[in-house]
């Protein structure tokens, strides 16, 4: 299982590379990126606000630069 989430929050992300999202394939690795306006399909939602992730989904085609921030190792969940 693969996938892309991206969140303004790092902390966020950071909770979701630690949880859940690691105990598949062989880890996780949390990623950065600068997304332009034509990137984005949809902002946060109210239920994404209200659970403070500020997700966004993008079109990942149309981003330029994505760097490895940190990985992490596949937990035993």
């Amino acid at each position: 299982m693969c996938g892309f989430a991206w969140s303004i929050r790092e902390n966020v992300a950071e909770m979701f590379a630690r949880g859940l999202n690691a105990s598949h394939g062989d880890g996780v690795v949390l990623l950065t990126t600068d997304a332009p306006a034509e990137a984005i399909i949809a902002e946060p939602n109210d239920h994404s606000i209200y659970l403070q992730e500020y997700e966004y989904t993008v079109d990942n085609s149309k981003l330029t630069e994505i760097r490895v921030m940190k990985s992490y190792p596949r937990t035993n969940n």
